[in-house]
């Protein structure tokens, strides 16, 4: 195991995704180590999706991510993934500066296991909450588009059901999230067998 807690801090600062920094810690130290690694010997360290190596790990016992980088290498080197594993984390041991990553871990059958400083994590998600407020949790779309969200456009000549009145709840909260990220949400509610689709396909026939 690498522990890395006598790492100096730096970086420090608010941020709306705590745990993604967290990942993105993750993958730089995944980088830096492959990247030596492949200086040394590039045919057995060849160019790989490195981030798509991160996974949830089944129990946080552990690790906060895992990464199954050492298995795609195994395929390539013919060697077991746990002996990869450990050769990743020996380089990882060389890494500098990163706050959120508490210690990594090679574990059977040979993932490549990181662990988050606990504390530090949860006060960067405190200061997130406190400084988002009610849209904590909302990460902005990079790329905010026009939605309509059409939801109950029940019949108002019968009652309304379990059906109908389950449409309300899913569209309205379907249209508030999508809102919530930063796209312009407009609703709309058809009344029975009017609106302007009903007259389009009028008009085709």
């Amino acid at each position: 195991m690498k522990d890395m807690t006598s790492v100096p801090v730096v970086g420090r600062g608010s941020s709306s995704d705590p745990f993604g920094q967290f990942r993105a810690e993750c993958e730089s130290l995944l980088r830096g180590a492959y990247s030596n690694l492949q200086k040394s010997d590039k045919k057995r360290f060849p160019e790989l999706d490195l981030a798509s190596t991160l996974e949830d790990p089944p129990n946080q016992e552990f690790g906060h991510l895992a990464s199954s980088l050492s298995f795609e290498l195994s395929r390539v080197q013919k060697a077991k993934p746990m002996t990869i594993a450990k050769e990743i984390v020996q380089e990882l041991g060389k890494a500098k500066a990163h706050h959120l990553v508490e210690s990594v871990q090679a574990a059977e059958p040979g993932y490549v296991n990181f662990k988050a400083k606990v504390g530090t994590l949860a006060q960067l998600t405190l200061e997130a909450i406190l400084h988002e407020g009610s849209s904590y949790g909302l990460l902005k779309t990079s790329q905010p588009q026009r939605v309509i969200v059409e939801h109950t456009s029940a019949n108002p000549a019968r009652p309304i059901h379990i059906g109908t009145a389950k449409n309300s709840i899913f569209g309205d909260t379907l249209a508030r999230i999508l809102g919530g990220r930063g796209h312009a949400v407009k609703t709309h509610f058809y009344i029975d067998d009017t609106g302007r689709q009903v007259a389009q396909m009028a008009y085709g026939y």
